[in-house]
């Protein structure tokens, strides 16, 4: 509800799906940002050392050993397995990566894991999109 100049609340419909008339060209570099609630949607919120729930971030080199916050060094991590790993490598500590943290490719549909998604959004993401498939899971 938006208040009118009488005061009187006025509710305008949103819609869900914009389509845009022209294409609006992103920049080629541009990026999805690395933080807690993107790298956990890519990691689809389990650990990456053994599988259970994710609750922090874990960066596989170290920061104190000059490792980069970046999407191919953040990993989501339990809580057991970021204190065994401490601020050691993963083969120091005898942990190995279920999968090798890569950026996404695909920046909205990683977007739409991380917010309310729509089954309308299904035409345009795509029905093997990732973030479809858990929206209907």
């Amino acid at each position: 509800p938006y208040p009118t100049g009488d005061g009187a609340p006025v509710s305008v419909p949103e819609p869900s799906v914009v389509r845009l008339v022209r294409y609006v060209k992103m920049p080629y570099n541009y990026r999805v940002a690395v933080n807690r609630r993107t790298v956990f949607a890519r990691d689809g919120g389990k650990c990456q050392y053994c599988g259970a729930s994710a609750e922090n971030l874990d960066h596989v080199i170290p920061r104190s050993k000059g490792g980069p916050h970046t999407w191919e060094n953040v990993v989501a991590a339990c809580r057991p397995c970021n204190t065994r790993k401490e601020d050691r490598l993963p083969h120091e500590a005898g942990m190995i990566l279920r999968s090798t943290p890569v950026a996404p490719r695909h920046r909205v549909q990683l977007l739409a894991l991380c917010g309310n998604t729509s089954e309308d959004w299904i035409d345009y993401l795509g029905q093997d999109a990732p973030a479809v498939r858990r929206m209907s899971a």
